[in-house]
């Protein structure tokens, strides 16, 4: 698979959050650009840059 690591924005991770939580009959609301950067911020979560998340040894 492909590293698109860098290329996902808080509204890429928003969207497949609330597919995550809202598929295989969970019933969570969906989640929102702004609460994914609002949470980021809280948690002092910075984006990575491909190479830091890759598993290529």
């Amino acid at each position: 698979m492909p590293d698109f690591s860098a290329s996902l924005s808080d509204a890429d991770i928003a969207a497949v959050l609330t597919y995550v939580r809202s598929s295989w009959g969970n019933g969570a609301g969906a989640l929102t650009e702004q609460q994914v950067a609002t949470l980021r911020a809280e948690l002092k979560a910075t984006q990575f840059a491909a190479r830091q998340l890759s598993n290529k040894h």
